[in-house]
């Protein structure tokens, strides 16, 4: 079933490769009539998706596009969503199986994340060092509201901040990850900075 909230940037971009794909993966066959009479984007994004799951067009299409300025958006609509977000606000990593909730999107100290976090229940946790790392994606091409690189999946909504905390490093500082620069450092635990934010983690239980 196709997500009906597709957005504006990611039908822009399939648009961009509509005579690319027609012409490499579909030429002379019924999905190049299907693709040439769809009835409108949506039906266009059903019709890529469909083909996205196929591992040898998805690996085809990598290499094709690798060169294009688009490649994070567009590769979003062939390949298999790897974040879900579900009714309760959080996102649960398919791949990982982590289940993720952000944090208010307001100036956060760690001392504020940890109340935060402790204020959740249900197991949630500051997540590790390494938990957060895998949330990076280096190759996106997602900015922020000031412009800067924010290189974590669209499913995580908050555009004003670039660094989520992590655990304790000692008795006076915690860990924190830089989603502009791919890296974590520390900082004091009581610094309140503009663009960092507290998110919780937990096992996931769905299926």
């Amino acid at each position: 079933m196709i997500d009906i909230s597709t957005s504006y940037k990611q039908i822009s971009a399939l648009k961009d490769y509509h005579k690319l794909i027609k012409f490499l993966y579909f030429q002379n066959t019924l999905s190049d009539v299907l693709f040439q009479i769809s009835e409108n984007d949506i039906e266009l994004v059903r019709l890529i998706r469909s083909y996205g799951v196929i591992s040898d067009f998805k690996e085809k299409f990598k290499l094709i596009i690798s060169d294009y300025a688009k490649d994070d958006i567009f590769l979003e609509l062939i390949t298999e969503k790897r974040f879900k977000t579900t009714s309760e606000g959080t996102v649960i990593d398919l791949k990982t199986k982590l289940e993720w909730l952000e944090g208010p999107d307001e100036p956060t100290s760690w001392e504020m994340a940890e109340a935060w976090v402790d204020s959740l229940g249900g197991e949630w946790r500051l997540p590790t060092t390494d938990e957060l790392c895998t949330l990076y994606l280096p190759h996106s091409k997602r900015k922020g509201v000031y412009g800067y690189p924010l290189c974590i999946d669209f499913s995580f909504k908050t555009e004003s901040a670039y660094s989520r905390w992590s655990t304790r490093r000692n008795s006076n500082s915690a860990w924190i990850f830089d989603y502009e620069r791919g890296y974590y450092h520390f900082l004091e635990l009581w610094v309140k900075g503009s663009y960092d934010r507290a998110i919780a983690v937990r096992f996931s239980t769905s299926s």
